[in-house]
Parts: C-alpha cells; sequence; structure tokens
C-alpha cells in the first residue's frame, strides 16, 4: 500500500511542488466578522483578496518570462517583503 503511493509522490513530485508553492499564496484568509467592523481591517481583506485573485496570473506571466530569457542567472521578479 505505502510503495504505489511513493511512486505516485515520486513521479509528480514537480507538480506536486508547483502546487504546494502556490496553495501558500492562494489560501483566503478568514477574518472573524467582529474584526471586519473595523474599517483598515475590511480594507486589508479586501486587498488581500484581489491580491490572491490575480496572482495566478502573475505567476504565469513571470513563468514564461523566465523561460523565454536565457538562464544567466535570471530567477524572475523579485519582490521585496
Amino acid at each position: 500500500m505505502v510503495y504505489p503511493i511513493l511512486e505516485w509522490l515520486l513521479r509528480n513530485a514537480a507538480g506536486l511542488k508547483k502546487r504546494a508553492y502556490l496553495a501558500r499564496y492562494l489560501v483566503k484568509v478568514e477574518v472573524p466578522g467582529e474584526f471586519m467592523a473595523e474599517e483598515q481591517i475590511g480594507e486589508l481583506h479586501q486587498q488581500v483578496g484581489y491580491t490572491v485573485g490575480v496572482y495566478p496570473e502573475g505567476y504565469i506571466m513571470n513563468n514564461k518570462m523566465s523561460q523565454n530569457t536565457p538562464k544567466s542567472g535570471y530567477r524572475g521578479v523579485h519582490l521585496p517583503n
């Protein structure tokens, strides 16, 4: 039972690694209602929702750009924290 699962994991490691990376940035943040009453919290929640919505497009575009550039150390766009 364990060996077929390990075989599947190892065969799909690249795709699973990408999915795990993207999952961190695509999780919607749930904020309790009592905190949403504050204007700043509501605005931040909307900004996070928007960013989660547009992140996949930027990720895809960045991957296409990095595939089209020579491998001379280019690693995509670095955004500061």
